[in-house]
């Protein structure tokens, strides 16, 4: 006995056109949601990106500032102009070493 031969005038129940009308639900809002969330999240990334650089820039520079603006304040010309001397010590505990090498100079 040989198998029967299938019938090809009954339709499939996956349709195979590629039209719009073939293409199931699940993907195109798959597709759609891929379109704006792809975007919202690159430009997050690249905000946090920017913001943590910036405060990253900010909290290293400003003490760095005020430590100069202190040093340079409290710098008087020597007696006889041969030099810069240190008149006070640095506001930082970290600096006292600046003072030690300003008698050394």
């Amino acid at each position: 006995m040989s198998a029967p031969a299938p019938n090809t005038d009954r339709p499939t129940d996956t349709p195979t056109d590629t039209t719009e009308e073939g293409r199931s639900l699940v993907g195109r809002l798959v597709r759609s949601a891929a379109l704006w969330v792809v975007p919202a999240l690159l430009f997050t990334a690249f905000s946090l990106i920017w913001f943590y650089r910036a405060s990253t820039y900010k909290n290293f520079n400003e003490p760095l500032k005020n430590t100069i603006q202190a040093l340079v304040a409290k710098l008087e010309t020597a007696k006889g102009g041969s030099g810069i001397v240190l008149t006070a010590g640095p506001i930082d505990p970290r600096g006292n070493h600046i003072q030690r090498l300003a008698v050394l100079a």
